[in-house]
């Protein structure tokens, strides 16, 4: 019987602390109830119409008067497409630079990113003929090479590991 007693009373102890959680469990905030979905589910009953429900950005305005929200807006998950301006972007892949041919101003930023599944150089100049006025070394897969085009003029450039692959950046002074 004393056996039986001391295996009961810590399962019991055990089952007491889990009924006394429930399935409540805190936010981190004050030890208020998460209900996972951040908002309250309370019923708002006998309350003003409108009380509790979410913000469009156009209360207070006129009927059919818009105004663009500042900093509310939802995201759309296209932000940070778009290479912001002075800095552009070639892609390498396929044995190719994208794209071949590019055209930047005085200042520009210009970054190659490998994308292929071996290595490609960045490489100023022809095969013939390399000016050394830039040059990435190998860049192996998912690596980059950026490069800040100070001086207006025709670049060609190349694949030191694949002669085929050429392109140029046509520097234009903006000012």
């Amino acid at each position: 019987m004393r056996n039986t007693f001391r295996l009961f009373l810590p399962l019991l102890l055990l089952a007491l602390l889990v009924a006394a959680c429930g399935n409540t469990t805190t936010n981190g905030f004050e030890n208020q109830p998460d209900t996972g979905l951040g908002v309250d589910e309370t019923p708002m009953v006998g309350e003003e119409p409108g009380v509790g429900e979410p913000l469009t950005g156009t209360e207070g305005l006129e009927p059919g008067a818009e105004e663009p929200l500042t900093g509310t807006e939802p995201l759309t998950g296209t932000e940070g497409t778009e290479p912001a301006m002075g800095e552009l972007d070639v892609n390498i892949a396929d044995f190719a630079y994208d794209p071949q041919d590019l055209t930047v101003q005085v200042g520009d930023t210009v970054t190659w990113t490998n994308n292929d599944d071996v290595a490609h150089t960045v490489t100023a100049g022809t095969p013939d003929s390399p000016t050394g006025e830039f040059d990435s070394g190998e860049l192996q897969p998912g690596d980059t090479f950026t490069y800040t085009f100070d001086t207006a003029g025709t670049f060609d450039y190349f694949c030191t590991l694949h002669p085929d692959m050429t392109a140029s950046v046509t520097v234009e002074d903006g000012g």
